[in-house]
């Protein structure tokens, strides 16, 4: 069974429904996808992000898999996930094959949630 968990780092200064739908249904499709492992969140509203980042309004979220514990289909999981979201939202495999790899979630560009 897998788990979210917050780094130490994680900064959350307003639970927006945009952060509560994401942080539910990565919870949810990592259950049901059976991610084996501890999935963190590393960035809500901390971090240097660029410009006009939704980090900085508390709609995105990065996250990881434990450290050496690869997620065990991570195509199937972002699909999983993005159709879970819905096409307001958008699920990004950022830094692949880095040791910077993670997962970045926010609602689409130009979109307001909800």
């Amino acid at each position: 069974m897998s788990r979210l968990l917050c780094t130490d780092q994680v900064r959350v200064t307003e639970i927006t429904p945009a952060l509560a739908v994401i942080l539910h249904e990565l919870e949810r499709a990592a259950r049901e996808i059976g991610v084996p492992s501890v999935i963190y969140v590393t960035a809500v509203h901390n971090g240097t992000h660029m410009k006009g980042s939704r980090h900085y309004t508390n709609e995105a979220v990065d996250c990881f898999t434990a450290h050496g514990v690869a997620w065990p289909d991570v195509q199937s999981f972002i699909a999983q996930l993005q159709m879970a979201l819905g096409s307001k939202f958008v699920v990004l495999h950022e830094s692949a094959g880095t040791p910077n790899s993670h997962l970045h979630i926010q609602p689409r560009r130009g979109t307001v949630y909800p």
